[in-house]
């Protein structure tokens, strides 16, 4: 992966989806169509933050009629100069595949998206043979009988993001996102929304699955160059490619995730250290650092980790106040592939302890099988 390439070359200035701090949640999220997506709010070149289903809808539950200045979430912000690896990383911690870049000075000037960032990379011809690619087998289906309670349990426990839905014989007839399993258990209060349909009552989790599947579904065969898979995602737009066998059963699936997770590993990896990305409006960070550095000194006398990047996000209610910390730990093992270990709780050192015992447990099993 060309380590040259940086945010400067896959800057895009026009036509992005932006937002008035005073518009509702319900007008933002209606101009949006997966919980990747993002709509920007920014006050003349100052990017107040953005506005993106997976914060709002999962990780949140903020009224439709709330105003989107009430529930920013402050994406990792880009610089002209960041390298593309560093992009991708960014995407995925985020869980947002639209990301601000800003000046030296901080002004917002533009986004980098995963399209632009994908397509700049297929330019490169044969690059994408060479990723270090791991997700390709992954894949986790839902029988079209099942019901909506099913389905929202199984991507809790699983932490995909889309379900391929097969019939009784295991064959393909269609996908169920997140997305679309929010949209199908939400209903209008005393005001539609834009998870809503006109005129329908609450849904109730016992309804089948298969009002809300997408039958038209992206795929390819186990034989289909990487290249040839990524190009289908970008010209269509969608977020995966199944790939199937002859019988039309699903055997894989790629997702951009798989994608990004692997140009991020291009990147080159410090020995040693910390990393620690905290939300800017953070009480207690010197509290925090601390504590990590005691943690992460000890665990250091148990396993042998390297470098340890720790990514911190806040979620507020309606007034603005943190009301969850979520935790991303990634470490860096000298001998395997870096864990990772995330967790969620109204108390960040409850959160940090949840995480650390995580990272131990994976260090532990990584080291006795190799």
């Amino acid at each position: 992966m060309p380590q040259e390439i940086t945010a400067r070359d896959l800057l895009k200035t026009e036509e992005i989806i932006t937002c008035a701090p005073s518009a509702t949640l319900s007008q933002a999220l209606a101009r949006l169509n997966s919980s990747h997506d993002a709509v920007f709010v920014a006050a003349g070149k100052k990017l107040l933050g953005c506005i993106t289903p997976y914060y709002v809808m999962f990780r949140a539950n903020y009224p439709p009629t709330t105003k989107v200045e009430h529930c920013l979430f402050s994406p990792p912000k880009l610089r002209l100069s960041t390298p593309i690896w560093e992009i991708a990383k960014q995407m995925v911690l985020a869980k947002v595949y639209f990301l601000p870049v800003v000046s030296e000075a901080g002004e917002w000037v533009g986004i980098v998206s995963v399209y632009s960032l994908l397509r700049k990379v297929r330019e490169l011809g044969n690059v994408f043979d060479t990723l270090p690619l791991r997700g390709k087998g992954r894949l986790t289906t839902i029988d079209q009988s099942a019901r909506l309670s099913e389905a929202r349990e199984l991507l809790r426990r699983s932490g995909v993001a889309r379900l391929p839905v097969v019939d009784g014989q295991g064959k393909l007839i269609g996908i169920l996102t997140r997305y679309d399993l929010r949209q199908a258990l939400s209903a209008p209060k005393t005001s539609l929304s834009p998870f809503s349909r006109v005129g329908q009552k609450r849904k109730s989790l016992d309804q089948p699955i298969r009002n809300y599947v997408k039958g038209s579904v992206i795929t390819a065969t186990p034989n289909t160059p990487l290249p040839r898979m990524i190009g289908l995602m970008l010209e269509h737009e969608v977020g995966s490619v199944v790939i199937v066998n002859p019988k039309w059963q699903p055997i894989g699936i790629l997702t951009y995730k798989d994608v990004l997770e692997a140009i991020a590993r291009t990147g080159g990896e410090e020995e040693e250290g910390m990393q620690m990305e905290l939300p800017e409006d953070f009480e207690d960070k010197t509290g925090f650092q601390v504590e990590v550095e005691k943690r992460f000194f000890k665990l250091r006398k148990k396993v042998k980790l390297g470098r340890l990047e720790v990514h911190v996000h806040s979620v507020k209610n309606a007034a603005g106040e943190a009301k969850l910390y979520e935790i991303t730990l990634i470490a860096h093992h000298r001998q395997t592939p870096p864990f990772v270990a995330k967790t969620a709780h109204h108390d960040w050192r409850v959160a940090l302890k949840e995480a650390m015992d995580k990272i131990e447990s994976q260090a532990r099993r990584g080291e006795a099988e190799h």
